[in-house]
């Protein structure tokens, strides 16, 4: 070995002593703990918070530079009381010393986050209890030139981010509005930047008032993304919640898809094939990619599995009408083209199977339960004494006068409906109705029927 050779690696093997005895004598003769007043007395200083640090603070040189803090609070601005704003019961970061102070390289270990809890208001004034704590942002200066340094940029590495029992609430007292997200855990895979997924999964229980929404939710999927083309792909993913309030029981919602690809550059989004699972009701839906730089209107095929309406009304606590025949409104298959407005969804190339009965047409299915259904239906062939209510009893032996036809007021009168219907044949107390055409208008309790045209006994009604 070379003269220069040894002179280079003692020199070396005296920096790493020297950098190791620095780190004993660091964690023999300084105490983190012995600041923690010195950090209080700062906060409030310059926030009017108190913030109370009652665990340890722990801190590791080598070969972690890492710190670790103990249970910490932090309390609300004055206005709004002496609650607490912020707090959690540990806390963990941690950075490896030698690849950042020789490679540039930042490797971070697992973030962990035990018992975050975090309290947002809106008082009666308006006032906002996170307020103060943006205030000293200070604006950005256009005029600032580029970072300066030595060229080249730093790679980063993050072990994983472990969140567990974390819980957030807001409430806003004008509009009585509170919402509660508890028992929040999330767990994020290793971070770096070759591309490769990042496994994420977590879970957390929600209520939601006034409304009365309450429940779980679990999520898992991957993520992986490239810097350099602005793309962002999810992989398999889930999304299965429990929601109590929709319906009389718990209700199970599922979501899946086998993947989402963004592009963050062009603001475009490729979803693909999604399962929709919702009281009992299975959807598919094959999304078109769509842009989701201004208003989001995506546009899908989609289909329904057979489903039982009366069930449906069941579990919504509404009970079925009772009709001539029990079997009716127990099955419903639907597929479509469908694209989604602002405030509604417009379902073309319609295909509908109500029992014994199809249909082909278009609707409009409106978000707002106050706005309006629209359709414009064609159909075979419909018997309408199934859906009639049942003929009392006696009813048949006391002669026609005394059976008039039972109309289901109770199912017809929350409809807000515009709707024209065609129809090849249409029976109906023992009439037998041809090439029938319908327009109906439904609203505020109130049925109307007109026009009307059909074809019976070799004429015409109009």
């Amino acid at each position: 070995m070379s003269r220069a050779s040894k002179f280079v690696l003692w020199f070396v093997i005296a920096v790493v002593a020297l950098f190791v005895a620095s780190a004993v004598a660091f964690r023999l003769f300084f105490d983190p703990n012995d600041f923690r007043e010195k950090i209080e007395t700062a906060v409030y200083e310059n926030t009017g918070r108190e913030l109370k640090i009652e665990g340890d603070v722990g801190l590791q040189l080598f070969p972690w530079l890492a710190v670790e803090v103990g249970r910490t609070r932090l309390g609300n601005a004055p206005e709004f009381g002496d609650g607490v704003f912020a707090e959690f019961e540990s806390a963990r970061l941690s950075v490896r010393a030698l690849p950042l102070l020789f490679r540039r390289e930042l490797t971070i270990g697992t973030v962990a986050l035990d018992g975050f809890r975090l309290d947002l208001r809106v008082d009666a004034q308006g006032r906002r209890n996170w307020s103060d704590l943006l205030a000293g942002d200070a604006p950005a200066d256009d005029r600032a030139g580029p970072p300066t340094g030595p060229p080249g940029r730093a790679s980063l590495e993050v072990s994983g981010v472990d969140i567990s029992n974390a819980s957030i609430t807001y409430a806003h007292a004008p509009k009585g509005d509170r919402y509660a997200f508890t028992d929040a855990n999330l767990k994020i895979g290793r971070i770096n930047e070759s591309g490769d997924a990042i496994p994420v999964e977590g879970g957390l229980a929600f209520d939601v008032q006034p409304v009365g929404y309450s429940g779980t939710i679990e999520l898992a999927t991957s993520v992986s993304f490239d810097t350099a083309s602005g793309a962002v792909a999810f992989g398999k993913s889930s999304l299965e919640a429990t929601v109590a309030g929709i319906a009389v029981e718990p209700t199970r919602l599922a979501f899946g898809t086998q993947g989402i690809d963004v592009d963050t550059v062009e603001k475009t989004a490729a979803v693909g094939a999604v399962e929709l699972s919702v009281l009992g009701i299975e959807m598919r839906a094959d999304v078109q990619p769509f842009s989701y730089a201004d208003a989001i209107q995506p546009q899908a095929a989609i289909q329904v599995d057979a489903f039982s309406p009366r069930n449906v009304m069941r579990l919504l606590g509404v009970e079925p009408p009772a009709t001539a025949d029990p079997t009716a409104l127990t099955l419903v298959v639907l597929d479509a083209k469908a694209s989604m407005g602002d405030d509604l969804v417009r379902l073309t190339d319609l295909n509908i199977k109500l029992d014994d009965t199809s249909f082909t047409g278009s609707m409009t299915v409106p978000f707002d339960s106050a706005g309006r259904f629209l359709a414009k239906l064609d159909g075979d062939a419909i018997n309408l004494d199934r859906y009639m209510q049942p003929a009392a009893e006696g009813a048949a032996e006391a002669g026609p006068e005394a059976a008039p036809i039972a109309i289901p007021a109770d199912l017809l009168r929350p409809l807000n409906v515009r709707g024209e219907l065609t129809l090849d044949s249409v029976q109906m107390s023992g009439l037998e109705l041809e090439e029938v055409t319908v327009t109906v208008n439904a609203k505020g309790g109130k049925l109307r029927i007109n026009p009307m045209t059909a074809s019976l006994f070799g004429g015409s009604y109009s």
